[in-house]
């Protein structure tokens, strides 16, 4: 085994991670709390559990001095990065303002206070506050030097007028199975506590407690996590995490740009109103009329319908298992035969439909776990990876088909006997 590489930024033991202050309040994953808060269930934004084409430009908490300042610009990368993925918005929040108004100072602060800090102050853009050239000291970094304050204020409230963030738990102080992470990093990337910085060969590797907070953007199923790193040592800010670096801190994001339909509303609310006064004589009919917000169209308020729970939902495993057993029952499956199928995919993939298996040569994918060899590409019955991924009801059409045509012994799960120790 090669030596263990420290990786010495100027000595500094702690790059900025307090240990976090929890409670039963904190939402965790899968406890649905997040969920009932938003009104809504976190998407599944990215089923390749990749989050490198929407990365912010890296920016580096330690330049003329380090500003241990890892749980602000953590945060705001996973932020930037998400909402690229789901509005195409290129955001660049000020790290320096999040620490600032969450208390960050030497050696650091705790991340689920700067995630609160956050979710309640927002954060200005950062060319009303980035890190200057000329900043002298830590003092004055946290401070609003070369900058107007209520000028950012203003900014930041602006964001909060048209985000929504929120944050859960999937590790809360216990180490997480690694299995866990992926999963989340599907919805969002994935907050988490490291040590900073020990390598062993191309990966690095936990050599001690944790003293960083950074962030998941993808990696390789089973092998290696990567994390955008708010250090670039050489120029490297994209770092490989062997796959068990151990994770006992880790958190999801959510983000939710506020629907222009309720400003719709308001509008038409409003002008009914003013008719109502025209025709009671109440309101002069010479008034100016109001126009409606200039960032959205005037939606007919008959054309508004109410929101409608989609027939399949596939965000859980739980979710998924349902709508496949409905579909189940619309291919004209039999009670026995759908169990049976169900006990099949269970052992297949456990109803995750980001689900993937490295056979070495080839790999499975997706809720049916579909050989990349055999049933992906062209001229085959799934067309690609991204579709084993991302359109699990396809999916499973095609695996009951399958069934159909006595073709169940393509999944070994069914032809070793494997699928008669799990439930349907």
């Amino acid at each position: 085994m090669e030596d263990i590489k420290k990786y010495d930024y100027n000595k500094v033991e702690n790059r900025g991670f307090i240990e976090p202050v929890l409670t039963p309040e904190d939402y965790r994953f899968k406890d649905g709390q997040l969920e009932l808060k938003l009104g809504q269930t976190v998407p599944v934004v990215r089923p390749d559990h990749n989050w490198q084409p929407f990365l912010p430009a890296f920016e580096s908490q330690l330049k003329q001095f380090d500003v241990y300042g890892c749980t602000a610009f953590g945060t705001l990368n996973s932020v930037e990065a998400l909402a690229k993925a789901l509005y195409d918005e290129s955001l660049n929040l000020s790290d320096r303002y999040l620490g600032i108004r969450a208390g960050t100072r030497p050696p650091g602060n705790d991340p689920n206070k700067v995630a609160q800090t956050f979710r309640k102050e927002g954060a200005c853009d950062d060319s009303l506050l980035p890190f200057a050239d000329n900043l002298a000291s830590v003092d004055e970094y946290y401070s609003f030097k070369g900058a107007n304050e209520a000028d950012c204020e203003a900014s930041a409230q602006k964001w909060l007028d048209k985000y929504v963030f929120g944050h859960d738990w999937i590790a809360d102080g216990r180490v997480a199975d690694p299995e866990t992470i992926w999963e989340g990093l599907t919805h969002s990337p994935i907050l988490v506590a490291v040590y900073a910085w020990a390598k062993i060969g191309d990966y690095y590797v936990r050599n001690g407690e944790d003293t960083h907070w950074t962030v998941i953007v993808g990696g390789e199923y089973k092998k290696y996590f990567l994390v955008y790193d708010s250090y670039g040592d050489n120029g490297e800010y994209l770092k490989k995490l062997e796959w068990n670096f151990g994770f006992a801190y880790a958190k999801r994001i959510t983000l939710i740009n506020k629907p222009a339909v309720k400003k719709t509303i308001f509008y038409l609310i409003g002008q009914a109103l003013t008719a109502i006064g025209q025709l009671l004589g109440l309101i002069q009919k010479e008034m100016p009329k109001i126009e409606p917000p200039k960032i959205i169209d005037s939606v007919p308020i008959e054309d508004i319908k109410p929101i409608e729970k989609p027939k399949y939902e596939w965000d859980t495993p739980e979710k998924a298992r349902h709508s496949f057993r409905v579909i189940c029952d619309e291919e004209g499956l039999s009670v026995t035969d759908k169990n049976k199928l169900c006990q099949v995919l269970n052992c297949e993939s456990g109803f995750k439909i980001n689900a993937y298996n490295d056979n070495g040569k080839t790999k499975d994918w997706g809720i049916c776990q579909y050989n990349d060899y055999w049933y992906i590409g062209q001229g085959k019955p799934i067309a690609s990876v991204e579709e084993a991924l991302s359109n699990p009801e396809k999916c499973v059409r095609v695996f009951i088909s399958q069934f159909k045509k006595g073709r169940l012994k393509d999944w070994v799960c069914y032809s070793s006997g494997k699928y008669k120790n799990y439930s349907s």
